[in-house]
């Protein structure tokens, strides 16, 4: 069965997105507002491509071309790399190879697929670890089985007197906190535009959740929806919040808010194995599910170590930095990298 494969028209997000939500696995990171949000807050060039039969879109797969110092020219999709409609999988190597194609005749370096592996020789493959919870029974079934002592500490920042409240925007006063945040972590951050414009593109499958004492941010949680799958992308709570175990309570009130919209799997996003962060998102009564990243080649040898990214920077000496000093300058690395 052949396919064409053209460009995602102005008027078409809808169709795009009706793909994206009835895919066997959705994913909010290939809604077609993403498109805009990378053109208007980052330095890349969006190609978003769909796999045709006449007039009717089979599959999506949402690419952007960056031209980095630290990652250099190439090709990446989104994580999930790829959405079709049920027995439309054929369609998927046509639009890889269609990318291979648009990357050559450019002559860009490489081509990187985020959850997407195909069968063509001298790919490099990893795979990066998504934290899942299962939310088909309800939050009840989840709360019971979680350990007494995680029970205790979500019971324990209610009585420190820190409060939860909902919104479908980021609120402004969340990025301080995210960026100090990935300051701590050894990790540039984007600018506060990223945010500004997740508002405006993609507000039908947000929502936004935080946490607060004394009338002050001091937390909170990003989450999107593709059809009854929903992703936490961005979390970040103070280190003093923490210490009150504010960021338990920041995660259980997402799995009771998710469950409460009808998600059937809330997805808390990546980890590195064995990590600080990977070993939290275990205590919430949680699967690990693999997914596949390649590299594919094309006209340039790929970055040394480009799975491992770190832009050439030492974690400690960045978790050093003054904010006034992070902030401006992760700004600048990440204009070419919306996404490590």
């Amino acid at each position: 069965m052949s396919y064409r494969v053209e460009l995602l028209n102005y008027g078409e997000e809808d169709a795009w997105d009706k793909i994206v939500t009835t895919a066997p696995i959705p994913n909010p990171m290939l809604l077609a507002g993403w498109k805009a949000v990378l053109a208007n807050a980052f330095s890349v060039c969006p190609l978003y491509l769909t796999a045709r039969q006449g007039e009717s879109i089979q599959a999506v797969m949402p690419l952007y071309h960056s031209r980095s110092f630290w990652t250099g020219d190439s090709l990446q999709s989104m994580d999930g790399a790829i959405a079709c409609k049920a027995g439309e999988q054929n369609a998927e190597m046509t639009l890889v190879e269609y990318a291979m194609d648009w990357g050559n005749n450019r002559n860009i370096g490489y081509l990187f697929l985020r959850g997407y592996v195909p069968d063509t020789a001298n790919n490099r493959t990893t795979r990066v670890l998504h934290t899942e919870i299962s939310l088909l029974d309800g939050s009840e079934a989840v709360w019971k089985q979680l350990a007494s002592n995680t029970k205790r500490k979500i019971r324990k920042a209610c009585k420190n007197g820190y409060t939860i409240s909902h919104d479908s925007q980021i609120s402004e006063e969340f990025y301080p906190v995210f960026a100090r945040r990935q300051r701590d972590l050894g990790t540039p951050t984007f600018g506060i535009s990223h945010f500004r414009e997740i508002n405006k593109h993609l507000s039908k499958n947000l929502f936004f959740i935080s946490c607060t004492f004394n009338g002050m941010m001091v937390g909170g949680a990003v989450l999107f929806n593709a059809g009854n799958r929903w992703l936490n992308l961005y979390l970040a709570v103070n280190r003093e919040a923490q210490r009150d175990y504010a960021s338990y309570l920041l995660y259980w009130d997402m799995i009771e808010f998710c469950s409460f919209q009808g998600a059937s799997t809330l997805d808390l996003g990546r980890s590195i194995t064995g990590s600080g962060t990977h070993h939290f998102k275990q205590q919430w009564a949680s699967m690990d599910r693999e997914q596949p990243y390649a590299l594919l080649p094309l006209h340039k040898e790929i970055p040394a170590g480009l799975f491992k990214l770190s832009f050439g920077i030492k974690h400690g000496i960045w978790k050093k930095l003054p904010l006034c000093v992070a902030q401006p300058i992760g700004r600048r690395l990440r204009r070419a990298i919306p996404f490590v």
